[in-house]
């Protein structure tokens, strides 16, 4: 019996320790609004429409860093006070072995 435990226990933390793949292009989307929310006058007013296919490009993976690229648009409350829409687009990098995001080209218009 505890034969039997042993081994569903070590089957069980290898099937956890697969190879660590690329996050969903919708996890990358989540990233690219944080950083956008993060660079506005009122973040907490910000609203994202529903980005177009075309704004959500997976490029791929090559040397444990994965590549996508953003856009979309944000409507948010400017230093006046009313509410305007923005675009925004960015290039985005995942590595994969430290699990962190870097943003570049990072366009507010």
């Amino acid at each position: 019996m505890i034969r039997i435990t042993l081994v569903s226990l070590v089957c069980v933390a290898l099937v956890g320790c697969g190879k660590k793949t690329c996050p969903s292009v919708v996890n990358a989307l989540n990233q690219a609004q944080y950083i956008v929310k993060s660079r506005l006058k009122s973040p907490s007013t910000a609203e994202f429409p529903y980005p177009e296919e075309r704004d959500l490009i997976e490029v791929g993976e090559l040397d444990g860093v994965c590549h996508y690229y953003i856009g979309g648009d944000v409507d948010a409350q400017n230093s006046f006070g009313g509410f305007v829409r923005n675009r925004y687009s960015m290039n985005l990098k995942y590595n994969i072995s430290t699990e962190r995001w870097v943003y570049e080209n990072l366009e507010i218009k």
